[in-house]
């Protein structure tokens, strides 16, 4: 992909102060409604979240201010304009070699509220696949045990990185920009875990 919007780079490996921004569970979710490729306005993501303008414009500020959003257009709404927004990076990245182990917390939290929010989104998909079945297209889970080698682990990481790649390029341009089908914001998560024996025993050395 390339940017979209000026301002906006390809890759933002995130900071600490960036990290402890997103540690806080409601700032992460405001983070993750917004888009790289589509500019939101605090209001439409306060409808998303269920939550106020107000709340949201707080999470917002903070965010500019670490540099994970910027503002990137204005949209006159009836007698007012507001401010549109979107993320710096078209790829926000935590390097986690780049950060002490305080941050590694700071960010451990941020990914709990992610797999908190990834679970809120699966559970309102089921309700909305329960009214209609043809739903379903929309939703995908897989899973798997393995033993991988060194070679072959690195084999898979490059595998998610295509698919991510692909699915990507496959995302149409924003609603009532497009040929008038109707369009589902949906989000593609891949995630490969090692075991938490395997992990145990690496992190016991340092104690040995």
């Amino acid at each position: 992909m390339e940017v979209k919007f000026p301002g906006q780079i390809e890759l933002l490996p995130m900071n600490a102060e960036q990290v402890r921004a997103l540690s806080s569970v409601p700032c992460s979710d405001v983070f993750s409604a917004f888009w790289p490729t589509e500019a939101l306005a605090i209001r439409e993501v306060a409808n998303e979240l269920g939550k106020s303008p107000a709340s949201v414009g707080e999470h917002v500020a903070t965010l500019v201010g670490v540099g994970l959003l910027i503002q990137v257009g204005e949209r006159k709404r009836r007698s007012r304009t507001e401010a549109l927004y979107a993320h710096k990076g078209l790829i926000t990245r935590f390097v986690m070699r780049d950060h002490d182990w305080e941050t590694i917390e700071f960010y451990l939290n941020r990914f709990s509220g992610q797999m908190r929010l990834a679970d809120r989104e699966h559970a309102a998909a089921q309700r909305a696949i329960h009214v209609d079945p043809s739903f379903q297209d929309y939703l995908a889970y897989k899973w798997s045990r393995v033993y991988l080698s060194p070679k072959n682990v690195l084999k898979v990481k490059q595998a998610i990185e295509d698919l991510q790649e692909l699915v990507r390029s496959l995302s149409e341009p924003a609603p009532g920009t497009g040929n008038g089908e109707e369009l589902v914001r949906a989000t593609l998560t891949t995630m490969l875990l090692p075991n938490a024996g395997a992990s145990h025993k690496i992190a016991e050395k340092d104690l040995s």
